[in-house]
């Protein structure tokens, strides 16, 4: 079968759009998560990828089309019991007539928070924890 398509061009994609870490209480071990950039289009890519939070580092920061960022995130910077969110901005500029692109990424750290803490006997309820599904 022959379709006769054009691709549109470049055209900016990411594996994830979400990306969260949880912490013990006192953790300062680095942990890092990978993220995707890909070209689903035709033709050549540039991205960049930036963050305005301190407690998240990203390398590598530029690139041309496939690629995994290494996200970074850094527990010792910030306190126990805290939680954080902030965005990761993958952009690539305008090229060959097409637009600019950006993907925003979430990404969330929490250090010592729990979703129930329980001490005593026995409660007379129940917790039901909702499930996600992607």
């Amino acid at each position: 079968v022959q379709d006769n398509l054009e691709l549109a061009g470049p055209t900016l994609t990411v594996d994830q759009n979400q990306v969260s870490w949880q912490f013990a209480k006192d953790a300062t071990l680095l942990v890092d998560k990978n993220i995707e950039v890909s070209n689903s289009g035709s033709g050549e890519l540039n991205w960049s990828a930036s963050t305005s939070v301190p407690w998240l580092t990203i390398s590598p920061i530029t690139g041309t089309t496939s690629a995994n960022i290494t996200l970074t995130a850094d527990p010792a910077a910030i306190a126990n019991g805290t939680a954080l969110s902030g965005t990761v901005i993958i952009s690539a500029p305008p090229t060959d007539g097409q637009p600019a692109q950006s993907v925003t990424v979430t990404v969330g750290l929490a250090k010592d928070i729990n979703a129930y803490t329980y001490s005593g006997t026995s409660p007379d309820f129940s917790l039901y924890m909702p499930t996600l599904m992607r």
